[in-house]
């Protein structure tokens, strides 16, 4: 009686570590691994010819740039206006834009390598259409050229 009992068991344990197995993988593929992606940030205030931040990396498992923006909003104190277009970043390091018509405004550049894209200072899209990849860098400019 005792063999019998043995296989019952044994199917048991194997069936429980399979379901906390599956478990698992799927808590951490609906999630994302954090910091699955680093990319690089640069932060320059062409108004006062100064670098607020130079080639800092940062760790993300934030699918966007808005999301990047927004999950390290008290770190890098970024503020918002959403447009028609999306999300327009209206501050960044405590340096704010405060006249929309004329200037300086946050604008930047984003080059990701392994997407084969180079978008120039003013060629962006709006940060909620950025999709991150490894190895990204992206530079903020505060500037009067409008691109």
């Amino acid at each position: 009686m005792k063999k019998s009992i043995l296989p019952k068991i044994i199917i048991a344990i194997v069936a429980i570590l399979v379901v906390i197995g599956i478990v698992f993988a799927s808590h951490n593929l609906i999630k994302g691994q954090k910091g699955e992606k680093t990319i690089t940030i640069t932060i320059e205030n062409q108004i006062d010819h100064k670098y607020l931040m130079k080639d800092k990396k940062f760790e993300t498992d934030s699918k966007t740039l808005a999301d990047f923006l927004k999950a390290n909003q008290k770190d890098l104190k970024v503020t918002f206006e959403q447009t028609k277009w999306g999300p327009f970043i209206t501050g960044l390091m405590g340096v704010d834009s405060t006249n929309m018509d004329k200037g300086p405004w946050w604008m930047y550049s984003y080059d990701s390598p392994s997407q084969n894209l180079n978008l120039k200072v003013g060629a962006a899209p709006a940060a909620d259409k950025i999709n991150l990849a490894n190895g990204d860098k992206i530079e903020f400019v505060f500037t009067n050229n409008a691109g």
